[in-house]
């Protein structure tokens, strides 16, 4: 059964374990894949994986603690930026991923 067919999903930290899972699922289930991760070397080789299973994978290595590489995906990904999130600013958005 292909659940999530013509549907969109961002997987963040997918390079490797749990995230890796989650997008190859997702893929399985006839989504279209976005792949993030920090370490390039593990997410390309997600990303290959994944392009096994479907066409519809795409993957950008970069660090979503940092709110630029948020925004730019987040506006790349949807084509639509928040005004909320613009203005949100990078004290708030480090709190955010410190966590991490």
């Amino acid at each position: 059964m292909q659940r999530f067919l013509g549907k969109r999903v961002l997987v963040t930290g997918s390079g490797r374990g749990i995230g890796a899972a989650i997008a190859r699922r997702f893929a399985l289930e006839g989504a279209r894949v976005h792949l993030t991760a920090r370490g390039k070397e593990e997410l390309n080789a997600t990303c290959e994986e994944l392009r096994t299973l479907t066409s519809e994978v795409r993957a950008s290595a970069l660090d979503l603690t940092e709110a630029q590489a948020a925004l730019e995906l987040a506006a790349g990904s949807s084509g639509v930026t928040s005004a909320r999130w613009v203005q949100t600013g990078r004290p708030h958005w480090t709190s955010v991923g410190e966590p991490n």
